[in-house]
């Protein structure tokens, strides 16, 4: 027996007076050391702002699981593993984001779940994309659930950077996360890709390649003509 599944939705939006950003791209984009100058800089202009980073490995209920998991020290079923960040997220929302845009502050995170839950749960072992099953994913993920639904941030950075230049940048780490590795990253790229066309006005575009300072420099100009009026 086969039975249909089909439901219009759309991105929930943020309607809380605070404004909530988020920097994705693959490991070794830079979106760690670019948030925390980033909201450097907002506290410095004046604002309230904060970095969350996503999965939390150091805070929260679940920190210690998830870096068990992350490092490679402790393995569960890949669906498991996803269910288990939508859970982390869904505290992290709850407790941290949630309460900091009900004051009107800036909310920085390192990582949107919703995304890179796609980019990494789906890709990092499928070599060509199932579009019926990454819309799934997105459903249980909480980014097109009619059942909860989590609102998207206000606006996405994507550090965009090449599979070698990343894997250079990661080469001086002394402890790698089981997604670091070049068949992964190169999976995860297409998988960011595939979001990028699928939700074109959510992205906003970052060629990380350049220096440091160049790539701040690009992400305050964007941010300048935009709602936050820097």
């Amino acid at each position: 027996m086969t039975y249909l599944v089909n439901f219009p939705t759309s991105l929930k939006k943020n309607k809380l007076p605070g404004f909530f950003l988020a920097l994705e791209g693959i490991d070794g984009s830079g979106k760690t050391t670019q948030s925390q100058i980033l909201c450097d800089h907002l506290n410095a202009s004046g604002k309230v702002a904060s970095v969350l980073h996503f999965p939390r490995k150091e805070s929260g209920l679940l920190a210690e699981l998830n870096a068990s998991i992350l490092s490679g020290k402790k393995k569960i079923p890949q669906e498991a593993f996803q269910y288990l960040f939508s859970a982390d997220y869904t505290m992290l929302v709850n407790e941290e984001i949630v309460p900091r845009l009900e004051k009107g502050e800036i909310v920085i995170t390192d990582r949107f779940h919703c995304y890179s839950s796609v980019a990494y749960g789906l890709f990092d072992t499928k070599k060509e994309i199932d579009r019926i099953y990454a819309q799934s994913l997105m459903v249980a993920n909480g980014l097109l659930s009619t059942h909860f639904q989590f609102f998207v941030p206000d606006m996405t950075f994507y550090l965009d950077v090449s599979i070698s230049t990343a894997l250079e940048r990661m080469s001086k780490k002394e402890n790698k996360d089981i997604y670091e590795k070049k068949d992964v990253l190169e999976a995860v790229a297409r998988g960011y890709a595939f979001l990028r066309d699928e939700f074109p006005d959510e992205f906003q575009y970052i060629d990380a390649e350049r220096s440091i300072d160049e790539v701040t420099k690009n992400m305050v100009q964007i941010l300048s003509n935009s709602s936050i009026k820097l």
